[in-house]
């Protein structure tokens, strides 16, 4: 059924190949058990004022409204937010991921919500493409494994991830001491002072 949906939004938004890696990456960072999964995305909403906007896009009983610009710049970051990553990590212009996330979220919340409730665990058909997503985010494999076992939708967070950019610098040092300690040659023994003959 997504594949429909990234073929829609991939002719009607001009997105050619990019509308499946920004639907991938979209649903991985909706589901981010490390930010509280779906549930906790809604609150961002929620706390900044929007609870309408968000129960237009639960379930598919009324028609979704579609959030603005600044609606989106206010929860997902104009500055170093995920609009402008998803921005980077694509190519494409700020303003047309932008509007593509706009269209996106009500029918990706609208399909994630059936009946109108946030679930406990994600529905089947997210799975795959969540953990798809969160490859191509980096966000790292213990983190992907949540979401690709049915993760609840507010877990705990963890993972190598953030313990990652340590363990990298911690293999620099190591590695640089060693090349350091024998990249130096031996010093060589000063020759043995001639005994004057008798």
């Amino acid at each position: 059924m997504l594949d429909t949906l990234i073929r829609e939004v991939s002719a009607r938004l001009g997105l050619g190949d990019q509308a499946r890696p920004l639907i991938q990456m979209l649903v991985a960072y909706i589901a981010n058990p490390a930010t509280g999964g779906l549930s906790g995305f809604l609150d961002k909403f929620r706390s900044a004022g929007m609870d309408g906007l968000v129960q237009s896009w639960l379930g598919s009983a009324t028609t979704p409204q579609v959030p603005s610009a600044s609606q989106l710049d206010t929860v997902l970051g104009a500055g170093d937010g995920l609009l402008n990553k998803l921005a980077t990590r694509l190519g494409l212009p700020y303003d047309k991921v932008s509007t593509a996330v706009a269209a996106l979220l009500p029918m990706l919340v609208s399909r994630m919500t059936p009946g109108g409730t946030v679930p406990n665990v994600l529905p089947t058909e997210f799975n795959d493409i969540a953990r798809e997503g969160q490859s191509l985010f980096g966000m790292g494999q213990a983190a992907a494994a949540r979401v690709g076992a049915a993760a609840p939708v507010a877990a705990a967070s963890g993972g190598i991830g953030k313990w990652l950019p340590w363990l990298i610098a911690a293999l620099v040092v190591i590695l640089g001491i060693s090349y350091c300690a024998k990249g130096k040659p031996p010093a060589e023994a000063p020759a043995p002072a001639a005994v004057p003959a008798p």
